[in-house]
This record gives structure tokens, sequence and C-alpha cells, in this order.
């Protein structure tokens, strides 16, 4: 399992912030289990928007706290890390464990000048009732 998508999973979902996050795979906290299922998913069921998708300008003005940053590898053709926006251009995202350059208040650009990667900025449609 994606330990950056069970940190966003858990921080926007049904327990954290609100939103329905359920699907049909068979293992996860909400049953999401890769960065690239997860931001299908929120795009897909329209609880999420693209503010900037697979760029390498920063669109992090367009950005609240709580959306979503997706770090798309180009030659896996999928997205391989995702980490909360927190304002400021900074970003929360889950361990030193597996990343040592990503963890509270790092700035979001982790990949700077890799010709290998993109970004899409993920702004959260938020419901009334979301907490986030």
């Amino acid at each position: 399992m994606d330990d950056c998508t069970h940190f966003v999973s858990s921080c926007i979902g049904q327990r954290g912030g609100g939103l329905p996050v359920t699907g049909d795979f068979s293992a996860g906290p909400y049953r999401i289990i890769s960065a690239n299922k997860l931001v299908t998913y929120l795009i897909t069921k329209k609880s999420a928007e693209f503010k900037g998708e697979k760029t390498t300008d920063d669109h992090t003005d367009l950005l609240q706290p709580g959306d979503i940053i997706g770090y798309f590898k180009k030659s896996k053709g999928r997205y391989v890390h995702l980490a909360l926006y927190a304002g400021g251009g900074n970003i929360y995202c889950h361990t030193y464990s597996r990343s040592p350059t990503c963890t509270w208040d790092h700035n979001w650009h982790l990949h700077p000048g890799d010709p290998d990667f993109s970004y899409s900025f993920i702004h959260i449609t938020r419901p009334e009732t979301m907490t986030l």
C-alpha cells in the first residue's frame, strides 16, 4: 500500500475530512491503495477538480489548505506520490521513513528540475459537512 495514499485518504475521508472516499479495491482503510487510483477516483466522483494537470508550472495559488498535489512520474505513466497542500507553498505528507524530503511543512516541489516529474494541483470540492 502507498503510505502517502493512506495518509491522504485518512485525512480527507469520512473519518477525517468528511469526503465519502470508498472504492472497490481490496485493501486499505478506504480501499484505495495507490496514488493513481485515488486521483482517478476523486476526479471521477467529482469530489475534486484539477487546477493544473500534469504541469511543471506552480499553481499553488489556486489551492486551499487541504487540497492535494499529485506527483506524476512520466516514465511510469502514473501518479507515484500524493501530499496535502498546507498553504504558503508547503505540504503535509506521510513520513520520513519512506521519503526523507517529505513531511510536515515541506516545500511542495519535491523534484525540482527533474524532467521525469510533472504535478497535478487538485482542489477538493468540499461538501458543507466536510471538516478539513
